[in-house]
This record gives structure tokens, C-alpha cells and sequence, in this order.
């Protein structure tokens, strides 16, 4: 998929013609020279308009003054030089009236919440400023980056939990966390809750919300009230008793974490047998490091999996709902979800005596799940062909959904739509503005002779630009539902086909995001890279995030290097300066107990990322659990691309050269529709046969390598670990995983 944009677009400049009508009257001639203009009133005057004076100078009562900006006139580049009794106002970069006292700011801001929280200072109102409740005064609560003042019940309209349902046996656990919102649907902050079991025999939760597994097997109902009043939210737990002879496969969704019934599950020779409505299938016979088995695991609306020489006779698998199809009626039709809007950037700043001219941003929602199977469509939004109109130059353009981009008042792409997997996520946003000078300075050394610039190597060179005015937007609690998707009648997604599908955008749900937190220069968080193998990766992109509990992984902050800067260098591999990340920190957006910061770096090809040609894609990850996005690290080297060639006509995979250092990895073979089947093992190099597919249809079409190396943070863990009804199985992947790496197969010529 290309994503390539013209550089014309970019680097337009847009004239616009002032035409100035003279305030004075030159029919007579004033002869004192302090008073040189006679104005229309017929008086001479030191000034009669603002071209009489000099350039940091404007005529006010026929006196030439310092430059002052009027009242409601944009203040967003110069927010110390608003005229007399008045003041830049931070949420809205327009000078407005000063305050005199703190109670002025709940009357001049009625619309923010917690107004009456604001301080006047210097005649301006605002918040103190905070990145956790701890850095605010007086007891207050950090929401926003403003501390204010903790909610009372009657402004908190419900509450949720996350995960909605999760499993647990006899001595494991699941966490659960809960959220309180307002009636404007915002975070209540600083909200605590009383948690209670309703069978505890089964599974009992303590005060964190943590649930630990009994002796005893069936379903609980898990209770949050709001500490001190009478907003209550629930979830689903379902406890299983310890296995007593032979083999239990409990089949899970991956994305939910409720238990699959009616899925086919395959032990060695034995079976198939069908998953109970608790997701469960017995079998006689009992696995063992002596007595392994390959276990297979299908359902017609889930990816099918296969575990390999399994060693555990008590398995959780999690299978991945194919939720891109709808199987409801008939054939399955093709459907996504997402949100549409557009940026409120009304408390951007810019650095002083330089423009704003130039807005880029991106829009996402938070991906659940394992990072190893990341999908770039879900981060970046599948391509939208876009009217563009620049100085009469019009032409259409494939622009990722996901991104913004405005140069002045021209927009070219003014609303974001990303798509997502269903579910309960976090919306997130990423942006800033940029001095168009400063813009084509930068851009000049990526121009092609074709005129072309790849919008992935673009991206790298703009991060730094963007680390004065770079700002994000997060609201959680979105749900994302999936709607039936549209023929593609226009090309919409620039493939050459009209036959194909594609998102219905324009029925997405409206969500507008206010970009109202902002890197923090204090936030000192760099990485250097390793070696990156020849021809392998070229670039290395970092991004701080958060994983929030339930709802998946936010950006909050970026970074990267390019092996190359410059067309005609050559590659050798070499990050050679450390690549800072820019951070905005989560400051009360979302509560701190259901999130874990990370660092999440990746080794990219970037031709591969963007789709060029025939690019094999190339990806090498390393998630970096952290407290606090502050440190410099040095990474270890990237896992390596594995090399190999897959038949599709015979089913045969070989691999040549394996990735040295993997816990396991995954092969996934994907088909039509991208419905896939996943082996999961202990691979060597050599060759290895997808067996012949179930009734529910074939999906063998392309192969893909997905190589994980586990961490020590939960101990010594293999692969065998991560198959059993235990702690540390694949549904907490993300908790224990290290680095992976992910390389698209070539099919034989």
C-alpha cells in the first residue's frame, strides 16, 4: 500500500492579496513635524492609521504605540502582547479581558469544567498544572494536567469495568479495574470504589479489584460501587476447579476474555470435541513432557490455532474474533468500526516570532491485545482518496484516514477517521503546528527528482519540529462498533479496484478531540539504537505509551532516526544520534491504577511499512516496561527479518535462517478476506507442512513469521509457560513479553 504524497502539497504557500485603505487626507499639507498627517477629521496628527508607524508599531488615539493585539484577535504566537486589561486566554489563544480575582474565572470561563478550580494570576485564569494527583495541593486530583477539585456523587453519572469478563482457577488471578465518569461523560477523577464477589467461594476480590480464583468452578458477579455512593458497575468472572485426570482445553476470546462456546478443538489423534458453554473441552488423554500432542482449535467466525508439541494438561487458548466479518446471516459480510472528527486546536501555542502556518496530526484508538500482531492500517487508518486544491492545482490523493493536515485555512485533510477493533477504547490524538519556513528547510533535502516524498520518512524528519507545539488528546470510554462496510465504487481506498470494500466513514460516529495536553520539555526520555542489520531495517521509531487496563495500548509520545537522511547516502545501518522521544504525560486523563507505561521501539523497513512495490514487510520490536518516561537507554540489538520461502500450492513452508534468541514464534498463514491460521511453537530451521484445513474453509494463501523473545520480569518463562491455565499465559502476553519481530514470507516464484 503506498502512501506517498506530493510534495507540492506540502510545500505550498497560499498569497493572499491585502488590500489597505489610507486614513488620512492628502489634500492639504500638515507642516509641523510632529504632527505630520492630516486625518480625515481634518486635524493634523503624529498618525492617522497604522502604516504611519514603524513595524512593531500601531496608531491608537493618532499616537503611534507599541503592537498590541485587540480583544478576540489570536494571540497563539505572541500571548505577552495583548493591548491594555487584557489577557492570552489558554483555552482559547485569543486575548480576552483580565481577571482581577479568582472568582472572575468561573464567570469568563463558564463552559470549562471545574472552573471554579481556575487561579487569576497576572490577570489571566488558569489551573495549577499537574501530571498526577500527588503534584496537586490541598487534596485536590489531577484531571487534565489541571488540578481541581475531587468530585461529590452528585456529578458522577455511572461508572464501568474493564475487562467485562475474565477467567481464573484456583489460585490464579485477573485484575480488574473500574472508572467513574461525569454526567458530561468526562473522567470523574480521583474516584475510589468498594469491590465485592457475589459467590467468593468461587472467586473472591479484594480491595483493588484484583479477583483470585477458588475451589469451586462456575460464574461470579463482580460488583464496583463508588466510595461513599450509590453508582455501582459490574463484570463477569468464571472460576474453574483443578483438573483431576486427562486434558482440559478452555478456549477463550482473545479480545474479550469471555469463554468460547461451540469452538472445535483437535488433542494429538484424539477428537474433535466441541467447547462447552464455559469454553471448556475434556479430553482422555493426558499431556505430558513425556506425552506431547499438537492441539488444534477452530471456530468458523475466529482465527484458527495450533499449539504445538504441548506439554500442559491444563491449556487456556485464546482465539482471535474475526471481527472485521459479520456471520450473523448468510455469507459473512465485510464490516469495520472507527470514529470521524476533527481537531480542536484552539490551545496550541507556537514559539514566538515564528508561524503556525502548518498543522499536522494523527488520530487513533487504542489497540487491544497482543503488539506483535499490530496492525499499521489500525494505527496510521487504512488510505482515503482525497480531493486536493492547492492554487488552482487540483488532484486526488490516497491520505491515511487517520491524519490531518492543514496549511492556514486550507485543508486538504481536515477530519481524521481511524478504524478499530470493536470494543470499549481509548480515542487518542498526536499533532502540532509547525512554522512553514522552518517546514520546507527540513523537507528540502527528501526531495526526489519525481517530485515525491514518502509520508513515512516525512513523519521521522517532522518529530523534531514538533517538540515546542506538540500536543495529545485522549478520551476513554469510546465504543466502537462495527458497521457494514460499502462497495467501493469511487476507488476510495486507491487500489484499482471498484469491487472491493471499504468503511462506511461517513456513518462513523462523530468524536471531536481537544488537544489540550502538551509535550513536556522536562520529560527527558532518549534511546539509542543498535547496529541494525544490512538490509534488514532503516529506520527506528519509538513511542511511549500507555497500556490501559481493558482498552489496549495509547501513544503518548514519539521518536525516531533514519539509517539515510538524505537521498544518495548510503545505508550502513547506523542510527548516529540518539533519538529523543517526545512525551506528553497522561496528567489525571486517564486514573493511574489501569495503566502501565512502556516504551514500545521499532526497527522498521520503511519501504515495507509504506507499502512500496513489492516491499516484503519488515518489522522488529521491543516493549521496555517503565515508571516514569524519564532515562536514556540503549537498546540491544533488534531480532533479525527470519528468511525463508512459503509454497502455497503445497502447503510447505521452509525456513532458512532463524532468528537467534526466540522463546517461540508464530507462524501465521492468512486467506482470503484476511481470516488466518496461527501455528504457535518452537521453531528450528527446516521445513514444516500446514496440515489440510477444517470444514469451515482453507486459510493458506500467505505466510507470515512472528518470533517472540520473553522477558525475566515474571521469572523464567518458555513457551510451554505460556499455554497453561496460569499467570503468565498469552492473555497477559504483553506483561512478560520482551522483543518480537514480524516478517511477511515471500510465496515461491
Amino acid at each position: 500500500m503506498k502512501t506517498k504524497l506530493p510534495v507540492a502539497m506540502l510545500l505550498v504557500v497560499l498569497l493572499a492579496g491585502i488590500a489597505a485603505c489610507s486614513d488620512d487626507d492628502t489634500t492639504t499639507v500638515c507642516t509641523d513635524p510632529a504632527f505630520p498627517h492630516r486625518c480625515l477629521d481634518g486635524t493634523c496628527q503624529a498618525c492617522c492609521s497604522d502604516e504611519h508607524c514603524g513595524a512593531d508599531q500601531m496608531c491608537r488615539d493618532h499616537e503611534c504605540v507599541e503592537y498590541c493585539r485587540e480583544e478576540g484577535e489570536d494571540c497563539s504566537n505572541d500571548p505577552g502582547n495583548c493591548c491594555m486589561d487584557l489577557c492570552c486566554d489558554v483555552f482559547t489563544n485569543k486575548c480576552l479581558s483580565e481577571c482581577t480575582a479568582d472568582a472572575d474565572c468561573s464567570v469568563l470561563h463558564p463552559t470549562v469544567a471545574f472552573s471554579a478550580d481556575m487561579k487569576c494570576d497576572s490577570g489571566c485564569c488558569d489551573f495549577d498544572h499537574c501530571q498526577k494527583d500527588v503534584d496537586c495541593p490541598g487534596g485536590k486530583v489531577c484531571f487534565d494536567g489541571n488540578c481541581v477539585t475531587r468530585p461529590v456523587c452528585e456529578d458522577v453519572d455511572f461508572c464501568r469495568v474493564l475487562p467485562g469478563s475474565a477467567v481464573v482457577k484456583e489460585g490464579t488471578t485477573a485484575q480488574f479495574a473500574a472508572t467513574a465518569y461525569l454526567k458530561s461523560g468526562a473522567v470523574a477523577p480521583g474516584m475510589t470504589f468498594a469491590w465485592n464477589s457475589d459467590v467468593p467461594a468461587r472467586a473472591a476480590v479484594d480491595a483493588a479489584g484484583l479477583v483470585t480464583g477458588g475451589s469451586e468452578t462456575g460464574g461470579v458477579l463482580i460488583t464496583a460501587q463508588v466510595a461513599g455512593c450509590d453508582a455501582t458497575c459490574t463484570a463477569g468472572a468464571t472460576n474453574y476447579a483443578n483438573v483431576a485426570s486427562g486434558t482440559r482445553v478452555l478456549v477463550v476470546d482473545a479480545l474479550t476474555g469471555g469463554a468460547v462456546e461451540g469452538a472445535v478443538v483437535e488433542v494429538g489423534a484424539e477428537g474433535p470435541v466441541n467447547t462447552d458453554a464455559l469454553g471448556v473441552a475434556e479430553f482422555t488423554t493426558e499431556l505430558s513432557p513425556a506425552n506431547p500432542a499438537d492441539v488444534f482449535v477452530y471456530k468458523r467466525n475466529y482465527n484458527y490455532i495450533t499449539l504445538r508439541d504441548v506439554k500442559s494438561s491444563d491449556l487456556i487458548v485464546h482465539i482471535g474474533h474475526l471481527f472485521h466479518l459479520d456471520f450473523t446471516s448468510g455469507s459473512p459480510r465485510e464490516v469495520a468500526g472507527g470514529i470521524q472528527g476533527k481537531f480542536d486546536t484552539s490551545m496550541i501555542r507556537c514559539e514566538e516570532e515564528q508561524g503556525c502556518e502548518v498543522f499536522f496530526g494523527l488520530a487513533g484508538l487504542s489497540f487491544p491485545g497482543s503488539l506483535t500482531n499490530l496492525n499499521f492500517d489500525l494505527v496510521f487508518g487504512a488510505r482515503i482518496l482525497t480531493k486536493v486544491e492547492l492554487g488552482g492545482d487540483s488532484r486526488d490523493i490516497a491520505i491515511p484516514s487517520g491524519l490531518v493536515f492543514c496549511v492556514n485555512e486550507n485543508c486538504p485533510k481536515e477530519f481524521y477517521s481511524p478504524t478499530s477493533i470493536p470494543g470499549n477504547r481509548v480515542a487518542w490524538g498526536v499533532g502540532g503546528k509547525l512554522d512553514l519556513d522552518v517546514l520546507i528547510d527540513k523537507v528540502a533535502p527528501l526531495l526526489t527528482g519525481g517530485g515525491d516524498l514518502d509520508i513515512t520518512a516525512l513523519a521521522v524528519n517532522l518529530l523534531p519540529l514538533l517538540s515546542s507545539n506538540y500536543y495529545t488528546a485522549m478520551t476513554p470510554n469510546v465504543q466502537i462498533s462495527p458497521i457494514d462496510k460499502i462497495l467501493d465504487v469511487d476507488d476510495l481506498d486507491d487500489d484499482g479496484s471498484t469491487t472491493d470494500y471499504v468503511p462506511d466513514y461517513d456513518n462513523f460516529p462523530g468524536l471531536s478531540m481537544p488537544m489540550r495536553v502538551a509535550f513536556d520539555p522536562e520529560i527527558d526520555l532518549v534511546v539509542t539504537a543498535p547496529q541494525l542489520p544490512p538490509g534488514g531495517y532503516d529506520a527506528v521509531v519509538a513511542i511511549a505509551g500507555i497500556f490501559v487496563r481493558g482498552a489496549g495500548f495509547v501513544p503518548v509520545g514519539l521518536g525516531a532516526g533514519m539509517d539515510v537522511k538524505v537521498e544518495g547516502e548510503t545505508p550502513d545501518g547506523v542510527i548516529e544520534d540518539p533519538i529523543r522521544v517526545y512525551v506528553s504525560p497522561v496528567a489525571g486523563r486517564i486514573p493511574e491504577d489501569q495503566i502501565q507505561r512502556a516504551l514500545l521501539v521499532m526497527a522498521i523497513k520503511i519501504e515495507s511499512i509504506a507499502r512500496i512495490g513489492d516491499a516484503t514487510q519488515k518489522i522488529a520490536g521491543q516493549v521496555i516496561p517503565l515508571d516514569k518516561f524519564v532515562g536514556l537507554r540503549a537498546l540491544p540489538a533488534f531480532i533479525e527479518p527470519v528468511q525463508g520461502e512459503y509454497d502455497p500450492g503445497t502447503r510447505d513452508l521452509r525456513i532458512d535462517v532463524l532468528p537467534a534468541g526466540l522463546d517461540y514464534a508464530q507462524l501465521t498463514f492468512s486467506g482470503e478476506k484476511d481470516v488466518n491460521w496461527h501455528v504457535l511453537g518452537e521453531w528450528t530451521a527446516g521445513s514444516y507442512h500446514l496440515p489440510d484445513p477444517p470444514v469451515y474453509g482453507d486459510r493458506a494463501d500467505q505466510a507470515h513469521f512472528v518470533g517472540v523473545k520473553l522477558s525475566d520480569r515474571a521469572g523464567t518463562i518458555g513457551y510451554q509457560d505460556v499455554l497453561g491455565f496460569n499467570d503468565t499465559n498469552l492473555g497477559n502476553l504483553m506483561e512478560f513479553i520482551e522483543a518480537f519481530s514480524y516478517t511477511d514470507i515471500p510465496n515461491t516464484p
